[in-house]
């Protein structure tokens, strides 16, 4: 013993030590007056610690302590409440856990990141206990082995990694088929589908409130829907200048705010006015960095949420929880002619996808206008066998505004590649 002044401690923080022979970790904390010891390995990787010893001699400090070098005795100074300096010794031949139950991953760990597009070998150690080891990815068998070495390598889903983050498990069973589980979390550097890329098909989910937003057109609404793999969940972002339209997935309406009047979140019919105004003209902020959380914000300055009581599409300028949508990417923005044609009463327009010629059935068409999505007049133009020529437009997406001899008019959105 020795007598130690207390404004000397050398810091009395927790303090990890290995065990290099026996692949073992130590902590050493400090309670109250109590010095504990903990230990962990890799039966379990290192996922559970068991205190071994204490020693309780009004201890006030823990500093440094010291492992030899064949693992086998820690040596820890510590300060009395009077003053004294103690060398407490441990030591370190208490098993801290069963081996022949260890389960870990030998050659991957959390948060792991490889590239995208690359392939993976995934290897296991297993303790004798257990009869076979099975590999899982969600709820796929990637395969089950009954002996060492514990390798997967050959199956599809370990193969061009492209997704953001892969989930892993390993199940073992032993010969009672008790089940052991050990779950591991990689990523790659591919981007996230939950990252804003432009334009698009996307679903809009509130994690908030667990909605997905959807969509009516027989009722001009905008929903909440608690599922997001219906048609009635996916929607095209389309550029409009610095800013984007939302259309439901037929392109037969556009989400709007309508600020004048104060409604919340609605759909309107897609015309050159509409479409240029600021109550359909949205813009994509994403809440903090990383998060990949967005606010949707129309040019009147008004965002889209899911009200409080999760019944319907609301408007607001607040930034709660329930204003922060996660979008998804699911396509580009063109995914098949079927998804692109859209009908008004008893008019069509094929073929959508367009080349040369745009051809009109079901109604007596005088005249047609074509414009961008900004709203701009490109042409103006009589129709005449019911066709309209598109072969001087570039490659991109337009509205097609048609007029009959009644003078009912049609807009219909068409894809020149």
């Amino acid at each position: 013993h020795a007598h130690y002044h207390k404004r000397g401690y050398v810091g009395d923080r927790p303090k990890m030590y290995c065990g290099v022979l026996t692949n073992t970790l130590y902590l050493v904390v400090r309670r109250g007056n109590e010095i504990a010891l903990f230990a962990s390995d890799a039966s379990d990787e290192w996922s559970t610690w068991t205190k071994l010893k204490t020693v309780n001699d009004n201890y006030m400090s823990a500093s440094n302590s010291f492992i030899s070098a064949d693992g086998k005795t820690l040596r820890t100074m510590a300060v009395t409440s009077d003053n004294e300096l103690h060398v407490i010794t441990w030591s370190l031949n208490t098993p801290t856990a069963d081996p022949s139950r260890a389960l870990f991953f030998e050659n991957l760990s959390d948060d792991q990141t490889f590239d995208a597009g690359s392939s993976l070998t995934v290897k296991a150690q297993a303790g004798s206990a257990f009869k076979e080891v099975s590999l899982w990815s969600r709820t796929t068998n990637l395969g089950t082995q009954t002996s060492a070495p514990y390798v997967w390598s050959d199956h599809a889903m370990l193969s061009d990694l492209n997704a953001p983050s892969y989930t892993f498990k390993l199940i073992a069973k032993d010969s009672s088929d008790v089940e052991v589980e050990r779950t591991v979390a990689i990523k790659t550097d591919a981007p996230s589908p939950h990252t804003f890329s432009g334009e698009g098909q996307y679903t809009l989910y509130n994690p908030n409130k667990l909605k997905w937003m959807g969509y009516d057109t027989a009722t001009d609404d905008a929903l909440v829907t608690d599922a997001g793999e219906a048609e009635i969940n996916k929607f095209y972002v389309v550029a409009n200048g610095d800013k984007f339209n939302i259309f439901t997935g037929d392109f037969s309406k556009v989400v709007v705010i309508n600020s004048a009047s104060g409604y919340t979140s609605m759909l309107a019919d897609t015309t050159p006015d509409m479409l240029a105004s600021a109550d359909a003209r949205f813009s994509f902020t994403e809440t903090s960095s990383g998060s990949e959380l967005y606010f949707i914000s129309s040019g009147a300055d008004y965002k889209l949420n899911v009200k409080a009581d999760a019944s319907d599409i609301g408007r607001g300028t607040s930034e709660l929880a329930n204003y922060q949508w996660q979008l998804t990417r699911i396509g580009d923005l063109v995914t098949g002619v079927e998804e692109l044609t859209r009908e008004k009463a008893s008019l069509s327009i094929y073929p959508n996808p367009a080349k040369d010629m745009i051809y009109i059935e079901g109604a007596d068409i005088r005249n047609a206008q074509i414009y961008t999505l900004s709203g701009q007049l490109l042409m103006s133009v009589s129709v005449e066998n019911k066709r309209v020529s598109v072969s001087q437009l570039e490659s991109g997406m337009y509205l097609l505004q048609l007029m009959d001899i009644q003078g009912q008019t049609y807009t219909q959105g068409f894809m020149i590649k």
